[in-house]
C-alpha cells in the first residue's frame, strides 16, 4: 500500500485528500485477494490447535490407565510417564 505513495505513483504536492484516499483504497483492494486466500487456512489452524492438544491429553491418559492396569497399583512414578506424554 505504501507503493501508492512511492516511485511513479508519488502524489503531487497539491493533490486533494479525496484523491489520496482513493489511491489508498485501490491499493488495499489489490492486496485483499492474497490475504483472503491465506485466511481460510489460518482459521482452520486456529480451530484445530486446541483439538490437537486434547488428543495429546487423551493419549496420555490412556497410557496412564494402561500402566495402572498392568502394574495393579497407583505408583505415581509409573503414572507420571503417561501423563507427561506428548
Amino acid at each position: 500500500m505504501l507503493l501508492a505513495f512511492k516511485g511513479k505513483d508519488l502524489p503531487a504536492a497539491g493533490e486533494e485528500a479525496e484523491v489520496v484516499e482513493l489511491r489508498i483504497s485501490e491499493a488495499v483492494l489489490r492486496e485483499l485477494p492474497p490475504i483472503q486466500r491465506i485466511q481460510s487456512f489460518l482459521k482452520l489452524a486456529v480451530a484445530a490447535g486446541p483439538l490437537l492438544g486434547l488428543v495429546g491429553t487423551v493419549i496420555g491418559m490412556i497410557e496412564t490407565f494402561q500402566v495402572i492396569t498392568e502394574s495393579g497399583s497407583g505408583d505415581p512414578k509409573l503414572m507420571a510417564s503417561g501423563i507427561a506424554t506428548r
